[in-house]
């Protein structure tokens, strides 16, 4: 999955609150734990979401 940001004032909506608390923005290199398991497993591979091939 790739996102490309189009407009950087855009605020995020959430759409379906009643299925969503909301979310948060954390560091890369600082999540909280646990992470969800493939996310952890690409970390572990050594994805970086900010590189794009």
């Amino acid at each position: 999955m790739c996102a490309v940001l189009v407009d950087p004032n855009q605020k995020a909506i959430n759409l379906e609150p009643e299925k969503c608390d909301g979310w948060d923005w954390y560091d890369w290199n600082d999540l909280p734990r646990p992470i969800f398991g493939p996310v952890e497993d690409a970390i572990h591979r050594g994805l970086d979401p900010f590189l794009f091939n």
